[in-house]
């Protein structure tokens, strides 16, 4: 009974620790397009509509990444790298 319980709590943690958070993803995925949106700018200069674009998906990126914050490095690589796989 032991051994069912102990394999059942170790699969859980298993399953628990690999599952991707996908408020974080989304906070990957807005990142990624606001970054790709400000590098265009720095390269080639703002225009309306890249500045249009860049304050838009500078709220977006804002609103999603809130409660991450304050996470730290390793979590926040790991994470990352769940929501790539």
């Amino acid at each position: 009974m032991k051994l069912v319980i102990l394999l059942f709590l170790s699969s859980s943690l298993i399953v628990g620790c690999s599952s991707k958070d996908e408020k974080f993803c989304q906070c990957m995925e807005a990142s990624e397009k606001f970054n790709v949106v400000a590098n265009k700018i720095i390269q080639n200069g703002a225009d309306k509509a890249l500045e249009s674009e860049f304050k838009t998906l500078k709220v977006k990126k804002e609103k999603a990444c809130e409660k991450f914050l304050t996470m730290g490095g390793k979590e926040m690589l790991e994470k990352k790298e769940a929501c790539q796989n």
